[in-house]
């Protein structure tokens, strides 16, 4: 966790750090919970329950501790909540650089697009 929280903070801009090590801390430890009281139905080792549990306590974050543009934001929120549940590496490192990862790429193209 200190390896993955480091590069995070070196590698991206400070509020996309924050958000994305808040995201790793809150909602991973929230889907954790919800997947073990309430989890049924069970994906690579996790659970739906669990899946949902941590995409919606993401969006909270980022509503209420985030400047982020809240439409990139949340698509970041969806890939990272895919490679929660899929990737097969450490939920530490796959959470905040999915997100932050992104978040970056999703706003760049769109940039360039002249989307943003």
């Amino acid at each position: 966790m200190l390896f993955s929280s480091s590069l995070i903070i070196l590698l991206f801009p400070k509020s996309l750090a924050i958000i994305s090590l808040m995201i790793m801390s809150i909602s991973d430890t929230f889907a954790a919970i919800i997947g073990r009281l309430y989890g049924t139905v069970k994906i690579n080792k996790k659970t739906l329950e669990g899946s949902v549990a941590f995409f919606l306590s993401s969006i909270i974050i980022i509503l209420i501790f985030s400047e982020l543009n809240l439409s990139i934001a949340i698509a970041s929120v969806l890939v990272a909540t895919m490679a929660e549940l899929y990737l097969p590496v450490n939920d530490n490192f796959a959470i905040p650089f999915s997100f932050a990862f992104s978040y970056i790429s999703i706003n760049a193209i769109l940039r360039a697009l002249g989307g943003f």
